[in-house]
């Protein structure tokens, strides 16, 4: 019976191991998940100021055509 005890202690307490560890693993995959986000949002934004200062380049050369194209 003591034998029994001992096996079903140990039992749940590698079971307590397994919860601790899918709960590290969860909150490991939370953090990744907001990480990847945030590089999303960076590569977002670097791609809208390359459209923009593009955009802007081209007006500007176009504005330059124009005054040079003036007699």
């Amino acid at each position: 019976m003591e034998d029994l005890k001992k096996a079903l202690e140990d039992l749940s307490q590698s079971i307590k191991a397994l919860e601790d560890a899918v709960v590290f693993s969860i909150e490991q995959q939370n953090r990744h998940k907001e990480k990847i986000e945030t590089l999303q949002t960076a590569i977002q934004t670097t791609y809208d100021r390359i459209d923009k200062a593009l955009a802007d380049l081209d007006a500007e050369e176009k504005e330059d055509e124009i005054c040079l194209s003036l007699p």
